[in-house]
């Protein structure tokens, strides 16, 4: 099985790329993030499963006249989304290019691959539902902030996983590679 058909070393090169790509974006993030001074860390914000406590967040922002930047906060978490999908689907090709054909490690990396994929989704998902609450900042059906917070908190699991499977694809692969070589020699 052929992972990618792109030649390996600009597969090096995109995935490198986009790595710089996503920290650019990431700053850029955590930048919009800050001036909009929410009130927590967003993780902390993001996985509060109560509307209550989320419309308090929202409420600070207004009183302090930057529940607009908080809004554009959510755009910018798109391309944020996008960097990070692009990332991680060329580091885990590229991790799986590592191991034996149809190997563990290529089979690890497939599972950090679709990690990675399902958390953007859901991330994609946790945004749509924050501008649902943002259309209503503090009135909106306290059960929101619950599907929102679901959606946060899987996005959080899969990005983990995805995380994790590419650090063991990666031992597995070389493991892989070393004792292929030692068999064949």
């Amino acid at each position: 099985m052929e992972i990618v058909s792109l030649p390996v070393g600009w597969h090096v090169v995109l995935t490198v790329g986009s790595f710089f790509v996503f920290g650019f974006c990431n700053a850029q993030l955590t930048q919009s993030y800050v001036s909009s001074q929410f009130p927590v860390h967003y993780a902390v914000g993001q996985t509060a499963f109560d509307g209550d406590l989320i419309k308090g967040y929202y409420a600070h922002m207004q009183d302090q006249g930057t529940l607009g930047v908080y809004l554009r906060t959510q755009f910018i978490d798109f391309v944020f989304i996008a960097s990070m999908v692009t990332f991680g689907v060329l580091l885990s090709t590229l991790v799986a290019r590592i191991g034996v054909t149809n190997g563990r490690g290529q089979k690890i990396a497939y599972i950090a691959r679709v990690s990675i994929i399902a958390g953007g989704a859901l991330d994609v998902a946790e945004n749509l539902m924050s501008f649902l609450m943002l259309s209503n900042a503090t009135g909106f059906p306290n059960w929101i902030a619950i599907i929102y917070s679901s959606f946060a908190a899987m996005k959080f699991g899969c990005i983990t996983v995805a995380m994790a499977a590419v650090l063991l694809a990666f031992f597995v692969g070389v493991t892989e590679r070393l004792f292929t070589r030692r068999i064949a020699a």
